[in-house]
């Protein structure tokens, strides 16, 4: 018997036990491709079919994974993409508002804890001062104002004192609760600080203040 493949018009002979064994489903000796070895069988070499039939296409389209496979594996790879972008940036990330909005509304539904929002852009000083007592010591004093629609937590401050010539001759760094009593700021709320130094080795010509 022969039968003929209808990817490269190839003919070749093909016995019942082939035909049996691998359920109608050849491979092409001349090109490789599979195909439906009965759609085009005949006795004395003369061809039933000149096209592929539907049952042709169907078994060339098993050689390859589906579209929904397709969609889920890139689905899949966007998702571990993800995953790792905010793994390694999800600190930076969430400092935007846009995403820390979203994120918390994420959140909401599943019971998960967004990481504490935090950035110092959205927060203000002012009424800042730098007293000297009489004993030579100072007290600085500030007012802090957090104006992020979140609340802002483990806010760290860093006070450095400067010699008459600019360069630092002291530094300071503490946290919010140490001076204000709260860890938290809330939205739009200000919180005043106020720090006792004791008297540094050098006359202060001046300071910077930060917030971090």
């Amino acid at each position: 018997m022969f039968s003929r493949c209808p990817h490269c018009d190839a003919r070749q002979t093909v016995t019942v036990g082939q035909l049996r064994r691998q359920r109608g489903l050849l491979a092409c000796r001349a090109c490789g491709q599979r195909f439906d070895g009965l759609a085009s069988l005949s006795e004395d070499g003369s061809l039933i079919s000149d096209c592929p039939s539907e049952s042709d296409v169907g078994i060339a389209k098993q050689d390859w994974p589906s579209s929904r496979f397709w969609g889920w594996a890139s689905a899949m790879a966007f998702a571990v993409l993800v995953g790792q972008v905010f793994y390694f940036e999800g600190e930076e990330l969430y400092r935007s508002p846009s995403v820390a909005k979203n994120w918390q509304r994420l959140c909401m539904p599943v019971g998960c804890q967004p990481p504490s929002y935090q950035n110092a852009h959205e927060l203000s000083v002012s009424h800042a001062d730098l007293t000297r007592q009489a004993d030579s010591s100072y007290v600085f004093s500030a007012a802090i104002t957090n104006h992020a629609a979140f609340p802002q937590a483990e806010t760290v401050l860093r006070l450095t004192l400067l010699g008459f010539n600019g360069q630092a001759i002291a530094e300071r760094v503490f946290s919010l609760p140490q001076l204000a009593g709260s860890a938290v700021l809330q939205p739009d709320q200000t919180l005043p600080i106020r720090l006792h130094i004791a008297a540094p080795a050098a006359q202060v010509g001046g300071y910077v203040f930060q917030l971090s």
